[in-house]
């Protein structure tokens, strides 16, 4: 009878172990697999992870320990001329941590916010979304919340702020996406429009570029012009063939004085358009073969003028790509755990670990053998 009970306890005993051991996968190790197999523009390619140099800052994990971070975005501030990497926490806290000192400030606490799920930072102005349908502004320089305040009904997924500092806009996690006027005393949403039936729930957060916001609705891309009728410009049809909409980007090439708008989709392509007439120009696919492991983020970059994609993967990985050429330009090992959130300032990539870790690479780095490790396919 007492062996008898001490075999049941211990198969429960490891079925509990096995259990905890698939559940913790993320956000914390995946099995790291040194090549992997990529669908890129429709072509089989094998990538060997290449090894580059990194460097751990060492007190950004012992500072947040048992603290978890969902999200970083990195800005410069004028007044003490360092920069900073602001960590959005699930408690609701915002954590700065300066760069060059490699120390954290006291944390930032606002009133009535709930887990920090995203965060936009335009100069001196942050603004995060949280989990209990908030939105809060927080002027970095004189280091006091705005008073505007804008909240809905819906939980704010993701944001973006325009350049110009006079516009937000949120997207919630009921298919809607809402904007606000900044510097207007109305804390009503200028627009709350749905995703459509193609984005049944999340989808991507509208961007913001010179006097146009960017918005997808039904399988379609739409240009808004920001003037004082709102109106619509332009839309081009992609079609929910690609996937789910998952976010927008502007792209840029300067040398050949053109920019296009990416979308990146559920399915992992990344679709190209022409900004003018949004025309579609191409669909990279980044499909893998033989592996497991999720792409959670995206980050772009300058390079001589062009804008280039960095995609994070849940095995610790980052692959760099040419969106307009098409080019691969290669898969590197960053860290042995999930890298849930990037962020960029003077050409370097901050990468946050599923373990609260941060790795810093030059993004020089990705582009040493740029004439050969980018190749067309």
């Amino acid at each position: 009878m007492f062996i008898k009970r001490y075999v049941t306890y211990g198969i429960i005993s490891c079925l509990i172990w096995l259990s905890y051991g698939k559940a913790s996968k993320f956000p914390g190790n995946f099995e790291f697999k040194n090549e992997k197999k990529f669908i890129f523009n429709n072509k089989k390619i094998d990538q060997k992870a290449k090894e580059i140099a990194l460097c751990v800052c060492e007190n950004f994990p012992k500072y947040l320990q048992g603290k978890p971070v969902n999200c970083i975005v990195a800005t410069h501030d004028k007044i003490t001329n360092k920069d900073y990497i602001f960590a959005g926490s699930r408690s609701g806290k915002i954590y700065c941590y300066c760069i060059q000192d490699d120390s954290f400030s006291p944390y930032i606490t606002l009133k009535k916010v709930g887990s920090i799920v995203e965060m936009s930072c335009v100069k001196n102005l942050l603004v995060l979304g949280s989990c209990d349908a908030e939105l809060k502004m927080y002027d970095i320089e004189k280091k006091e919340e705005r008073s505007f305040l804008m909240s809905f009904n819906d939980r704010c997924m993701k944001v973006s702020l325009s350049d110009d500092q006079k516009f937000v806009a949120s997207a919630g996690e009921r298919g809607f996406w809402y904007m606000w006027d900044v510097m207007g005393s109305n804390k009503e949403p200028l627009f709350k429009r749905s995703f459509g039936c193609f984005n049944k729930k999340r989808g991507p957060c509208p961007i913001f570029y010179e006097k146009y916001c960017f918005y997808c609705c039904d399988g379609n891309v739409v240009r808004l012009s920001l003037n004082d009728n709102f109106s619509f410009i332009l839309k081009s049809f992609v079609g929910e063939m690609y996937g789910d909409f998952k976010r927008i980007m502007i792209l840029r090439d300067s040398i050949a004085e053109k920019e296009y708008v990416g979308i990146l989709t559920s399915l992992e392509n990344f679709i190209v358009c022409d900004i003018q007439s949004l025309k579609m120009h191409k669909v990279i696919s980044l499909e893998q073969k033989q592996t497991d492991t999720l792409l959670l983020s995206v980050q772009t970059c300058m390079r001589n003028q062009k804008t280039y994609i960095i995609g994070s993967y849940s095995d610790g990985t980052v692959c760099v790509w040419d969106p307009v050429l098409g080019s691969f330009g290669g898969l590197y090992k960053v860290s042995q755990n999930a890298i849930k959130s990037m962020t960029i300032i003077n050409d370097t990539l901050y990468c946050l670990t599923g373990q609260n870790e941060l790795v810093k690479v030059s993004i020089n780095d990705f582009f040493v053998n740029e004439q050969k490790d980018f190749i067309i396919y």
